[in-house]
């Protein structure tokens, strides 16, 4: 997979925490960066915390793959900018929860010309597909606001 600069932001630790706190510590990532680690060639575990590349193509694959990796007694987590795009439709429409932070999401720049972690460009959202939505917004809350998608 052939990643661009824009694609090399890290999740911070406040994030992590509560990806932790509601999937447990035995979490995949199938979109770690790591030249070595191709998430789009392997197998998905059913918990799944995905920050996606940024770069509109790379993105589009890793959709797609959760599509096919997810099933039944997963749950994945996304995080994703909160921009009108048809990506963030296609994810949102299988969400059981969404949490919309109180701030932007400082990421971690991994790439030396992503400069000091500046705030990203647009704000974000982190999404949640599959069961378990009274933990997510326990756990959630703490970051933004949580709504409900389903049922």
């Amino acid at each position: 997979m052939t990643l661009k600069k824009n694609d090399y932001w890290y999740t911070p630790l406040e994030i992590w925490h509560a990806v932790h706190a509601f999937l447990g510590k035995d979490v995949f990532d199938p979109c770690p960066i790591n030249p070595n680690f191709d998430g789009l060639e392997i197998f998905w575990d059913k918990n799944c915390y995905i920050n996606p590349p940024y770069s509109k193509e790379t993105k589009r694959k890793f959709i797609e793959k959760a599509k096919i990796a997810f099933g039944p007694g997963c749950r994945f987590i996304w995080t994703l900018n909160y921009a009108n795009s048809q990506d963030l439709k296609e994810i949102h429409s299988r969400a059981s929860a969404v949490c919309i932070p109180h701030k932007r999401i400082r990421f971690i720049p991994g790439h030396p010309d992503l400069g000091d972690g500046k705030s990203p460009k647009y704000d974000n959202i982190i999404v949640l597909w599959g069961h378990g939505e009274d933990d997510f917004e326990k756990v959630f809350s703490k970051i933004g606001k949580v709504y409900r998608t389903k049922g």
